[in-house]
């Protein structure tokens, strides 16, 4: 089994998700103006369209798929994880962002002076969508690069 292959798929799958992710922010224009390493938190940060995570962990699981057969352990362990990463990003994280978020505001009214909470944007279905059809896109480059 090659290993590395899958870890590829990952990579590339979180990639092209994240570049994506950019482009669309720059293109809105919410890059202008910021400075390199504002840019660079923006390209790896969470939440957004498309999901990074999905396109990661569904890029690994359709690449253990095909390479090692979809009876295959890797293939199985993989899925599972899978449901439970788009499960975290589409319920758990989008949650605790949109309660970040208004948090933020009350504090705002209440306490302006005092630091505001971090937030962590988790994922619509649509994101979460859009990240799984480039993972599946990216696993299955990976596979056919590598036949």
């Amino acid at each position: 089994m090659n290993g590395w292959k899958i870890i590829l798929a990952y990579v590339l799958g979180w990639f092209v998700a994240q570049t994506t992710k950019y482009v669309l922010l720059s293109v809105k224009g919410g890059t202008k103006g910021k400075s390199g390493v504002e840019k660079f938190r923006m390209y790896v940060k969470s939440g957004g369209m498309p999901s990074g995570h999905t396109g990661s962990i569904l890029g690994a699981a359709t690449y253990a798929g095909l390479a090692y057969g979809f009876d295959s352990v890797a293939f199985g362990i993989l899925v599972c994880f899978s449901a439970t990463v788009i499960y975290d990003a589409v319920n758990v994280r989008y949650a605790v962002g949109e309660q970040g978020k208004k948090m933020n505001k009350l504090i705002k009214v209440v306490k302006p002076d005092d630091t505001l909470v971090r937030v962590v944007e988790g994922h619509t279905g649509v994101e979460v969508l859009v990240g799984g059809v480039i993972g599946v896109a990216m696993g299955s480059l990976v596979f056919l690069i590598f036949k």
